[in-house]
């Protein structure tokens, strides 16, 4: 079972790795401007896959950080 210092831990090592990626892609704007309406409607797109491939990277890098955290060998673990 997971306490609530846990629980918290997880949540901002998976904030943390949301707010790098987004800060390394420029917070999902496209690399240059617009040069049509048709490059504005894919753009638009470009920033929601950016910003959701942001989310699933950073749950799943967030949770194998937590896991190695959480469980990590301890000095005497298993000894007798």
């Amino acid at each position: 079972m997971l306490r609530a210092a846990d629980v918290a831990i997880w949540i901002l090592i998976i904030l943390g790795i949301f707010l790098v990626w987004m800060a390394a892609g420029n917070w999902g704007r496209p690399p240059f401007e617009a040069a049509s309406p048709i490059s504005e409607v894919v753009f638009e797109t470009y920033t929601i896959v950016y910003t959701g491939a942001g989310v699933v990277t950073a749950l799943f890098m967030g949770t194998m950080i937590f896991f190695v955290y959480k469980f990590r060998v301890r000095e005497g673990y298993g000894e007798e």
